[in-house]
């Protein structure tokens, strides 16, 4: 019997090409959802009405149709997008403190809660009743 040699896996080097595509800036893409990270303890989206989700869906389409950099910069005051650190909900286990969490502002009362990785926003909360951060309207004399 013959022993048949069996080749070696080439070991290659990660382009520099590769490494640089990695880290490019997506600030001009357009933000893309994830809902690996959704909280299932709390705010929940089975709790949205069918109106609330057809502003909430809405939402979506509106977000997708801005980049990240008109989207961080509040070109669209509706959406009045935002870093938020006063939070009250804890993030689910996967989702590390060290991220930023931002808000984004569905109607006048509803958010939805996530954070973004690149060019993709990962949603935490769907949070309709002001729960992730109450509400405190103040009171006039």
């Amino acid at each position: 019997m013959r022993n048949i040699k069996r080749p070696k896996p080439k070991q290659s080097k990660i382009t520099e090409k590769a490494i640089i595509a990695h880290n490019i800036d997506t600030g001009n893409n357009n933000p893309v959802f994830s809902f690996r990270h959704v909280c299932e303890n709390h705010c929940l989206l089975s709790a949205w009405q069918a109106g609330e989700l057809t502003e909430l869906l809405g939402t979506f389409k509106l977000m997708e149709s801005l980049t990240w950099n008109q989207l961080v910069t509040n070109r669209h005051k509706g959406l009045d997008f935002r870093k938020e650190d006063n939070y009250t909900k804890s993030l689910p286990p996967p989702v590390s403190p060290e991220v930023d969490v931002c808000r984004v502002k569905v109607c006048e009362k509803k958010r939805l809660w996530g954070y973004r990785a690149g060019q993709v926003f990962r949603i935490l909360w769907f949070d309709r009743l002001h729960e992730v951060v109450p509400y405190h309207k103040q009171k006039r004399n």
